[in-house]
């Protein structure tokens, strides 16, 4: 049988928990749309051949505590938990911490040692450096850590935004990591630019048919996190363009700085795949793309594909 993993979303109502969901499966316009999740829902998502469960679960009073009350329904065999806070509601945080601990009072009874994720939501571009928005982020983030390290669970935290699609991306792909062993794939890639380090490679992204992030290599970690910045874009183009976009339809753009240094980025599709999987990659001015595709493709995908194939067998 094919492994499954069970993703818990929780938090507090209003925190944003379904609204990131629908980003990440690429539904900006039902942004307007969602209402309050009433009870729980829940969408299964293939990644990388992995059923993964999403249960977004209601963060109204009365469903908190009939999640309580049920916790062994509710969270049993639980393999990761998202939990949600809005950044901009100050006035709950300490409900919100309350409420953190209560579940991980239930995990404990269950003896669950899962990885908790701990998204600060809802902090916008545009005021995530306000002094109050820093301040309420430390706090916050104090708050939970002595909650986790009391229960010793292991939190990893990530300030996150729906006008940020690359924080959510950035936050799912490291989850979907300590799930499975993606280190392979971001291995491969790592041999990738060192063989085409001559080319003007900087770095690259795999991103599977979902458009989450499954392998990452960069010579520097600077240049890493300029790449992430850019991510969006794409994202968003092929979101929108997605039934249009082949291999013959190449996405790219170049950003020059103001110290005359200039970043090549370019986009495809990997059509040889059985599934269509992304690659971004990211060069300087001297960038040769085409020979940089060819290597990849004639040398690394087959690479690529029979490693997802053996990191699926492996667990069934």
């Amino acid at each position: 049988m094919r492994q499954m993993y069970k993703i818990i979303f929780i938090g507090l109502d209003f925190a944003g928990k379904t609204s990131i969901l629908r980003i990440l499966e690429g539904g900006y316009s039902k942004i307007d749309k969602i209402k309050p999740t009433v009870g729980t829902e829940r969408a299964e998502w293939n990644i990388l051949g992995f059923k993964v469960i999403n249960w977004d679960l209601g963060g109204q009073k009365q469903f908190r505590e009939d999640y309580l009350a049920n916790y062994k329904q509710m969270l049993d065999e639980t393999n990761l938990i998202v939990f949600v806070i809005d950044m901009q509601d100050d006035s709950r945080f300490n409900e919100a911490g309350a409420y953190f601990d209560d579940i991980l009072h239930a995990l404990d009874h269950l003896k669950i040692k899962c990885p908790i994720v701990l998204c600060l939501h809802k902090v916008d571009p545009d005021i995530i450096y306000n002094a109050s928005m820093i301040t309420n982020l430390n706090w916050v983030t104090n708050l939970f850590s002595d909650y986790s390290h009391d229960h010793d669970f292991e939190i990893k935290v990530f300030i996150t935004s729906i006008f940020d699609r690359k924080s959510l991306i950035e936050m799912f792909s490291y989850s979907i990591g300590r799930l499975m062993p993606l280190s392979i794939l971001s291995q491969i890639l790592e041999d990738f630019i060192q063989q085409t380090k001559s080319l003007g490679i900087l770095g690259a992204i795999l991103l599977d048919p979902n458009l989450f992030v499954v392998g990452t290599a960069f010579f520097d970690s600077n240049d890493k996190t300029f790449a992430y910045k850019t991510i969006n874009a794409f994202l968003t183009l092929i979101g929108d363009f997605q039934n249009l976009f082949d291999e013959n339809q190449k996405a790219y753009f170049d950003i020059s700085l103001g110290n005359d240094k200039i970043y090549k980025f370019r986009l495809n599709k990997i059509t040889e795949m059985n599934l269509p999987y992304y690659l971004l990659v990211m060069g300087t001015s001297s960038f040769d793309i085409d020979e940089i595709y060819s290597l990849f493709r004639t040398k690394f995908v087959s690479v690529i594909e029979k490693r997802i194939i053996k990191l699926v067998e492996s667990v069934e």
